[in-house]
């Protein structure tokens, strides 16, 4: 992917937005970000963009970001469920609180 060009996948009614960049790998999607982190990628920070938060992790490089994705979206990936739960939650907490700035 280019920098700063973004992917837009239908995941049932939610539309999810992804973005890849030179500033790191971003997604909205609280699970899917709660995925990454159970599935190692390191989390740089998080950003609020108007009501919505996003996520943002370091881009491990096109190949293993698109791995993971794929994972992801083909309902494929293995994580540790009880990991997966906990992951969710601090996500939610993420989102109440005052976001994390990247470093």
């Amino acid at each position: 992917m280019e920098p700063h060009t973004s992917l837009r996948a239908c995941v049932g009614f939610l539309w999810l937005w992804v973005w890849c960049g030179m500033d790191g790998f971003r997604t909205s999607d609280i699970y899917f970000a709660a995925y990454l982190k159970v599935a190692g990628a390191r989390m740089m920070g998080t950003e609020r963009k108007g009501r919505r938060v996003v996520f943002i992790f370091e881009d491990q490089g096109p190949i293993a970001m698109r791995q993971l994705k794929g994972a992801y979206f083909a309902d494929s990936a293995k994580v540790n469920v009880l990991s997966f739960v906990q992951a969710v939650k601090n996500m939610k907490e993420l989102t109440v609180r005052n976001p994390i700035r990247p470093k």
